[in-house]
């Protein structure tokens, strides 16, 4: 049996210095996005956009509202044609009875 030797990583590193408070607020930002440090570093310092997870859970709420108010306003377009149809048969019914009446 042959035994698989670690290669050695062709990956770069880099070190930074940071205060206590610096760590937290970056490990704590990390966390929100959903990524690990080491991600969140590498995303930050090539320019990639960041999307926290408070704003991807604030956008599907709004889309689920969105959504919502649609179907209120399918409902209330609904309502509106009939009461009018209710409205329009009232008419006919009453003009109906007092033609009725007049004869």
């Amino acid at each position: 049996m042959s035994q698989v030797k670690d290669m050695p990583s062709k990956k770069q590193v880099i070190k930074t210095y940071v205060s206590d408070e610096e760590y937290k607020q970056i490990r704590e930002t990390a966390q929100q996005c959903s990524l690990s440090l080491s991600a969140f570093a590498k995303a930050v310092c090539l320019g990639h956009e960041i999307k926290s997870r408070t704003d991807q859970q604030a956008r599907r709420e709004l889309l689920k509202l969105n959504a919502d108010q649609g179907r209120l306003g399918g409902l209330l377009k609904m309502w509106i044609l009939t009461m009018t149809s209710i409205a329009q048969m009232l008419k006919l019914c009453w003009k109906t009875f007092v033609g009725f009446r007049k004869k």
